[in-house]
């Protein structure tokens, strides 16, 4: 009875360490995982705000005002009252 007493003894001894270092391993793996959580959440945010200016560029643009701004700009056009100087000077 004794053996078998001992037996049971050490296998309830061998089942709680095995259950505390997987405890051990699943909290260290939930801290990882909270971790890697909110670096995502940062990067969320971050491109929320990058979202939110572009719409608000997207407005702009959306209206005769910056339409001519960027003709301007990217066609390099000119109003028909406007003239355009170079300055020749080496």
């Amino acid at each position: 009875m004794k053996k078998s007493t001992t037996i049971v003894g050490l296998a309830l001894t061998m089942l709680a360490v095995y259950a505390i270092l997987n405890l051990v391993s699943l909290k260290r793996d939930l801290a990882d995982a909270m971790e890697q959580t909110s670096a995502l959440q940062a990067e969320i945010q971050q491109a929320q705000a990058e979202g939110a200016e572009l719409e608000e560029k997207m407005q702009a643009l959306d209206t005769d005002d910056g339409i001519e701004s960027l003709a301007k700009y990217r066609l390099r056009l000119i109003g028909s009252d406007e003239k355009i100087f170079r300055d020749i000077r080496g």
